[in-house]
C-alpha cells in the first residue's frame, strides 16, 4: 500500500472512531458484488455490511464477503474487515459516499491456498427503494497485497434495511 494512502486510511479511521457516536439505529444491509480482475478472473460474491458508528457525514462499520471465482476451477475467495467513509445527501433523497475498506482476505485459487491484507477504495451512490429500504451501487478497486492476479474492479449492490 502506498505510504500516503496508508496514513490517510489510518487517520480517517481514527478520526471517525475518536469522535463518533453509536448509530441511532443499526444500519445494515445485504450485498452482492461482481468482481473482475486485470488477469481475467471474475466472481460473484455475497455478504453483509453494517455501520456501527456515525459522526455527522462520517461512518465506521464492518463488512464481510465471499463466493466463487467463477472461471477458475476449485476456487473461492472471502474477505472481511472495517469500512470507513464520508457521505452526503444530494437531490431527491439520493446520497453519495467515499469509502475505504481495510481488512484481510483469502481463499483458494486453482487449488492453491492464499491469504493477504486487503484494501478497497470505493464510491457509492445510494437511492431510496421504499420507505424502509435504501439501495446503493458501489464501484471500487480491491487490492490484495502480495497476490498479483487477484486485484481488480468491484461493482456491487447493497440493500440497507
Amino acid at each position: 500500500m502506498p505510504r500516503n494512502l496508508r496514513w490517510a486510511s489510518i487517520a480517517l479511521v481514527l478520526a471517525v472512531t475518536a469522535t463518533a457516536k453509536p448509530a441511532m439505529a443499526l444500519e445494515h444491509g445485504v450485498v452482492t458484488r461482481g468482481y473482475f480482475t486485470a488477469h481475467g478472473r471474475f466472481g460473484n460474491f455475497y455478504g453483509a455490511e453494517a455501520r456501527l458508528l456515525r459522526n455527522g457525514p462520517a461512518f465506521l462499520g464492518l463488512s464481510s464477503f465471499g463466493g466463487p471465482v467463477l472461471n477458475a476451477p476449485r476456487s473461492a475467495l472471502g474477505y472481511g474487515g472495517v469500512v470507513a467513509g464520508v457521505g452526503t445527501t444530494i437531490a431527491g433523497g439520493m446520497h453519495v459516499a467515499s469509502r475505504l475498506w481495510l481488512g484481510g482476505g483469502g481463499g483458494s485459487l486453482d487449488g492453491q491456498r492464499l491469504i493477504a491484507f486487503s484494501y478497497e477504495p470505493s464510491v457509492s451512490l445510494g437511492f431510496p427503494v421504499s420507505e424502509q429500504v435504501t439501495g446503493s451501487l458501489t464501484f471500487g478497486y480491491l487490492q490484495m497485497l502480495g497476490i498479483e492476479n487477484l486485484h481488480g474492479l468491484v461493482i456491487g449492490f447493497r440493500a440497507d434495511m
